[in-house]
């Protein structure tokens, strides 16, 4: 039982008239706390956390004497015993909230986005004790990109890697498994399903996913502009080329021209006449 759990309701009437019909109860027990909820009306409740496999060997029922006295003068009394047992609770696996979860990641999402937290809760005796505690991990069982991680111990699912815009509209389906601290250690699993939502913002560069180590991502705006790049010096190149050619060109004839003047040889002119 855990501090708080409501154990048993205790009523008491007095037949006095005025101050003396106002009653008083107590407990003799610290384990055990009664709270007063109206007009001679009272509950039980455990004030600590108490485990039958605690008491096992030792105390296993509980015996809680109720004493309730009047304000008259003198004061009137009565009590009654209580016996309270603690029934060992079945032991199980953690249990996740629901068998299907599900969530959604906007497309775009950069590595370690938030998607949703994992929750399941452990039978294990004691909330705060190691047993309790529950391990996460999860596994892609159908979808085009194994696009999320979880914390093992927060229960976080992150994206790991880039989603990028072509797995729109497409579910990815994980097998996830919870699993607590005890030996042997018992385990629960369920199926989440992260739907990829179109949410692009406008004006952004969006690339091809081309995960390498922990999410890096080669962008396309670097491959265009490596390949405008490249494609402005080739031609840049071919200009440089024609120039060095014409130069070159204009020179033989330059040389050309001039050893046929030294030589007595006259270019040939062409003349334009009427013909019949």
């Amino acid at each position: 039982m855990c501090t708080g759990t409501f154990v048993a309701h205790v009523g008491v009437a007095d037949a006095d008239v005025g101050n003396a019909s106002v009653v008083d109860c107590t407990v003799n027990s610290t384990d055990f706390l009664l709270t007063p909820l109206g007009v001679g009306d009272y509950q039980l409740t455990t004030a600590v956390t108490l485990s039958p496999r605690r008491h096992r060997d030792s105390q296993s029922v509980y015996v809680i004497a109720v004493t309730c006295s009047d304000r008259g003068l003198p004061p009137l009394s009565d009590f009654r015993f209580l016996s309270v047992s603690l029934v060992g609770e079945e032991v199980g696996p953690p249990r996740f909230v629901a068998g299907v979860i599900s969530a959604t990641v906007p497309a775009g999402a950069r590595p370690d986005t938030p998607v949703i937290r994992l929750n399941a809760s452990s039978t294990a005796t004691g909330t705060g004790s190691v047993e309790a505690e529950v391990v996460y991990s999860m596994r892609l069982v159908s979808g085009r990109l194994d696009a999320l991680k979880v914390d093992a111990r927060s229960g976080w699912v992150r994206t790991k890697v880039y989603v990028a815009p072509d797995v729109i509209n497409t579910t990815l389906t994980y097998h996830v498994t919870a699993r607590d601290q005890r030996t042997p250690a018992l385990s629960a699993t369920a199926s989440l399903r992260v739907h990829v939502t179109d949410d692009v913002t406008a004006g952004s560069s969006w690339s091809t996913l081309s995960p390498v180590g922990d999410g890096a991502v080669v962008h396309s705006d670097v491959i265009i502009a490596s390949v405008v790049c490249a494609t402005l010096i080739v031609l840049a190149l071919i200009a440089v080329a024609g120039v060095v050619l014409c130069v070159r060109r204009r020179r033989w004839c330059a040389v050309k021209h001039t050893s046929r003047h030294s030589s007595g040889q006259h270019l040939p002119t062409l003349l334009w006449g009427r013909f019949f």
